[in-house]
Order: C-alpha cells, then sequence, then structure tokens
C-alpha cells in the first residue's frame, strides 16, 4: 500500500493503528484493500484556496 500512496510504510500503518484509514484484520496481519484505499483517497481531498 506505501507503494500507492508513495510514503513509508510505517506512514502507512500508523493511521490505520488510530483507525483512520480502512484495512482489514485476518489474524494479527494487517491488510489494505487498494480500492477501499482509494476511494478514502478521494474523499480526503482537499480544494485548492482562491
Amino acid at each position: 500500500m506505501s507503494e500507492i500512496l508513495r510514503v513509508p510504510r510505517s506512514t502507512v500503518y500508523e493511521p490505520a493503528r488510530s483507525r483512520r484509514i480502512p484495512f482489514l484484520k485476518v489474524g494479527r496481519r494487517t491488510l489494505f484493500d487498494s480500492q477501499l484505499i482509494t476511494e478514502w483517497i478521494s474523499t480526503q481531498n482537499v480544494p485548492p484556496q482562491r
């Protein structure tokens, strides 16, 4: 997921730990669905200021 967002891996897992981004738990593994992340990103866009 960090490759899609172009950020370090720790930058992805920190918001997941605090439940600010969507993720799946399978046992002890934290997984990310690229479609859910893409939808989440589109809702997080901040419009430019005029």
